[in-house]
């Protein structure tokens, strides 16, 4: 459920307009595969980009989040920096998700090849041709 700017980047209007009106699809990943998968890519990044990037959330974190999370950069406990950013975007995305009707697709962990496979699946058995 991305907005018509991902980061800094802007998605093309004529793009957006087809990713609104195309089927919606929502792959729901194990909150803790998730959190798992996430901390071991951003702790292979700069400590000083991801206080950088936290400092940007800042105002929608919150004070206590923002700094706890600072805190667990510090410590390189990215599990739990990454536990406490995904609430803000888990809270988002769901927010943005709410009114629109999709297929929910379970998947069990983070492996590329066997999301895709359900998804693929999803697409044959409930969106049609």
């Amino acid at each position: 459920d991305e907005s018509r700017s991902i980061g800094g980047l802007g998605i093309p209007n004529e793009f957006f307009v087809q990713m609104r009106a195309a089927p919606l699809l929502v792959l729901d990943v194990p909150r803790e595969a998730r959190v798992q998968y996430l901390a071991a890519d951003y702790g292979r990044h700069d400590a000083g980009e991801l206080a950088s990037a936290v400092l940007r959330l800042r105002k929608r974190l919150g004070g206590l989040v923002t700094k706890e999370a600072l805190g667990a950069i510090a410590e390189n406990d990215m599990v739990r920096m990454v536990e406490l950013v995904l609430a803000y975007y888990d809270k988002t995305y769901g927010y943005g998700l709410e009114d629109r009707k999709g297929v929910t697709i379970k998947a069990e962990g983070t492996d590329a090849k066997v999301n895709a496979a359900l998804v693929l699946a999803a697409v044959k058995t409930s969106i049609p041709a």
